[in-house]
């Protein structure tokens, strides 16, 4: 089950800045997936990653918000390999084969 994001994090992605940054920086690496290209392969990007997470904390800090240091262009495979390694998944499968919550 997906979770579901909160309001002020939807908010921000449908603001004009966010929609300014993100078009701009996606131009500024030429619209492909910044980890494949330094793998060698070329594969168009989808999604602007947030090196450093967006939380209810920094959610009025544009430094995380809108600076391009903090920016990643992924395709999906790359994004979804980001949320879903083992650092960051919120269940795992204990010994006994039980999905149990972090």
């Amino acid at each position: 089950m997906r979770k579901e994001a909160p309001k002020e994090q939807k908010a921000f992605y449908h603001s004009a800045a966010w929609q300014k940054c993100r078009s701009e920086y996606i131009a500024s690496v030429g619209g492909l997936c910044e980890r494949c290209l330094s793998k060698g392969l070329v594969r168009p990007g989808r999604i602007v990653h947030h090196k450093k997470y967006i939380s209810a904390e920094n959610i009025q800090d544009p430094t995380i918000l809108l600076d391009a240091k903090n920016l990643e262009y992924l395709c999906q495979e790359c994004h979804n390999a980001e949320h879903l390694n083992e650092n960051n998944r919120r269940y795992f499968v204990s010994e006994d084969g039980r999905v149990v919550a972090k």
